[in-house]
């Protein structure tokens, strides 16, 4: 039987961001395969019709919602035994969030800044 970790390393994660009216924001990590059920879930809840469906009450505002692969990178004299040289075999590959950002979705009426979305000036 296949371990959930293995199930879910065999899908590419993407890094989900949720930018929200005032600035803020929330992270989460999401499978590839279940990215487009997230961001319509998403929508129905913090766009349209924006209500929590268990409360009844009217749930926050989401501006623009964002996706970053996970992307390989060095490995970095930092990461290798010996601390000499970047690229070495012998050195750990260090896994970062995509030097990229695609929008996948974003307010028609409301479109957010980068310095606005993430909250400075």
């Amino acid at each position: 039987m296949t371990s959930l970790l293995e199930r879910l390393l065999k899908r590419p994660l993407q890094q989900i961001t949720l930018y929200w009216e005032g600035g803020d924001t929330t992270t989460y990590i999401v499978a590839g395969n279940d990215v487009q059920r997230f961001v319509k879930a998403s929508l129905e809840l913090y766009y349209k019709p924006g209500k929590n469906p268990h409360s009844g009450l009217e749930a926050g505002k989401v501006v623009k919602i964002t996706a970053q692969s996970l992307s390989p990178t060095g490995p970095y004299w930092w990461s290798t035994p010996g601390l000499k040289d970047n690229n070495d075999p012998n050195g750990a590959v260090i896994w970062e969030w995509g030097f990229t950002e695609e929008i996948l979705w974003e307010h028609p009426e409301k479109k957010v800044a980068d310095s606005e979305a993430v909250g400075t000036s």
